[in-house]
């Protein structure tokens, strides 16, 4: 017997064939039947030609298409490359290109910009829309319900999570079907999610937060899985309460939400016993808040990165107030240490990386030797977040890299932005910094330097902005200066950009 991620959806069939697995609006299937649809899709995929080792984009909206597709290319060592629904056509198209997919499936919302995509995506064999229009049923109407005959090892590679890179191109992170396992297990183990809880999956499945720790890890024990298509107050508390919610995560930035909506008091929330918050640190003051809103349920820290897995280091609520603000130790199966240059660990109030080494870890960058040797190195993975350690092992996250911007539990990379901003004609020089923001935890603004003689103002350049990139990426704000500081490399400090301009 393989242990793959096709199993631990088999077992459950085997086991609990009439349980409910996963509800999405006025779907409910379960275990069986959901197991049904999957095994469809995949004998449907094989017969499109769809081999095992292809890669398969989907850009989708959360739906319960997506947990079916997902388990379906498990099922057939096909590769998952689901793709964020909130980027541009040109980082969309990037994407479907770099990960060699041969396969596309797209929600009805996204019609037109995949149109103008196809003429260019050359290794794109076919397109299926999901929704609106009978094909991706019709696909599971004409294939057999039975266990597609193929041998997929826990070696092999299950799917490409694309993480925003750095020099300004995303970059794909290729996990296995062992480090999904894995990444479960940390879940399962660390938090105490059992079988009997009913997991409401709020954030974007095109997350690995989502699409695979929440999803798979709330299978693997045999648990319902309530998919809402977006979040959304009151309609979440709705949710929660006619499904009797047991569990969800959350960033920071949503759970402030729920604790200000004036109607949340008219709902009955008493299920709820397990909250994950992650993305972000998030503050003494709004745990103490939710844990009085909320005095029969828990909260977990979970934290990490796309490469990583994504659990790496974990803060159980028990230590929630011993521990403010620290983002915990290393996960069930993973190894965490905080290093200086020299790879020695650090001490007392000394910064260093947090490396990770364990069977959750990313395999490598799709097609990036040069990245991919730069992040793994002897064993362990050079994460670039920077850290202190108290004499507990217990960790301090000073900084999620030394450019990144979290904004509403999103990464965002300096790099990214002003590729875009040095691409306006009046632009010479240009740095993106996230400063401070009470509902967003930071935002994106634009440091600009403007070309001589060129007028340029705040209202142009966010323009500018907003039709080329994803909105979350957007600068919220534009700052005019005669010249960025840089040290004697020529690279910009942002560091000193953010201290200059940080009015929060």
């Amino acid at each position: 017997m393989n242990l793959n991620v096709g199993y631990i959806l088999l077992r459950n069939v085997h086991e609990l064939p009439d349980k409910l697995a996963v509800i999405f609006e006025g779907k409910r299937y379960t275990y069986k039947a959901f197991n049904e649809r999957v095994n469809r899709l995949a004998n449907a995929l094989l017969r499109k030609g769809v081999v095992k080792g292809d890669k398969v984009a989907y850009l989708l909206h959360n739906c319960s298409e997506f947990a079916e597709i997902s388990f379906a290319l498990s099922k057939i060592g096909a590769l998952s490359v689901p793709i964020n629904f909130r980027l541009k056509e040109e980082e969309i198209g990037y994407i479907i290109e770099n990960s060699d997919a041969s396969l596309l499936f797209f929600g009805p919302e996204f019609q037109e910009a995949v149109s103008k995509l196809l003429p260019r995506l050359n290794k794109v064999k076919k397109a299926i829309q999901v929704g609106e229009t009978p094909e991706y049923e019709d696909l599971l109407d004409s294939s057999s319900p039975q266990e597609p005959a193929v041998l997929v090892l826990e070696e092999d590679e299950h799917s490409i999570m694309y993480t925003s890179g750095t020099t300004g191109s995303p970059k794909g992170a290729v996990h296995t079907h062992k480090s999904r396992i894995w990444n479960s297990l940390n879940m399962l183990v660390d938090t105490g999610l059992r079988g009997t809880d009913v997991f409401a999956i709020t954030t974007p499945l095109f997350h690995i937060a989502a699409g695979h720790t929440m999803l798979l890890s709330t299978i693997f024990i045999g648990g319902t899985v309530v998919i809402l298509r977006a979040f959304s107050l009151p309609e979440f508390f709705q949710v929660i309460q006619k499904e009797e919610v047991t569990a969800f995560f959350a960033v920071p930035t949503m759970f402030a939400r729920i604790l200000e909506h004036p109607q949340r008091n008219d709902y009955d929330l008493s299920s709820l016993r397990l909250l994950f918050t992650g993305g972000a640190v998030i503050s003494v003051e709004l745990k103490e808040q939710l844990m009085k809103a909320f005095p029969q349920a828990t909260l977990d820290d979970l934290m990490g990165l796309t490469e990583g897995g994504p659990l790496t280091t974990f803060l159980p609520h028990r230590e929630a107030f011993r521990k403010p603000e620290s983002v915990g130790r290393a996960h069930f199966s993973q190894m965490v240490r905080v290093v200086n240059e020299k790879g020695e660990d650090v001490q007392g109030e000394e910064v260093g990386e947090i490396i990770v080494q364990g069977p959750a870890v990313m395999k490598e960058y799709y097609k990036n030797p040069e990245a991919t040797a730069k992040a793994l190195r002897n064993g362990w993975l050079y994460t670039g977040d920077l850290a202190r350690v108290d004499e507990e092992g217990y960790q301090y996250l000073i900084v999620r890299r030394t450019d990144l911007i979290i904004s509403g539990g999103e990464n965002i990379y300096p790099a990214e932005v002003e590729r875009v901003l040095l691409l306006h004609p009046g632009v010479k020089e240009a740095a993106a910094i996230g400063v401070k923001d009470k509902e967003w935890g930071e935002r994106v603004t634009a440091v600009v330097v403007p070309k001589e003689r060129q007028r340029l103002t705040e209202e142009e350049i966010l323009s500018f902005c907003k039709e080329r990139m994803a909105g979350f990426k957007c600068p919220r704000s534009v700052i005019f200066i005669d010249e960025l500081p840089k040290n004697q490399l020529g690279k910009i400090l942002y560091k000193e950009l953010r201290n200059r301009f940080d009015f929060a």
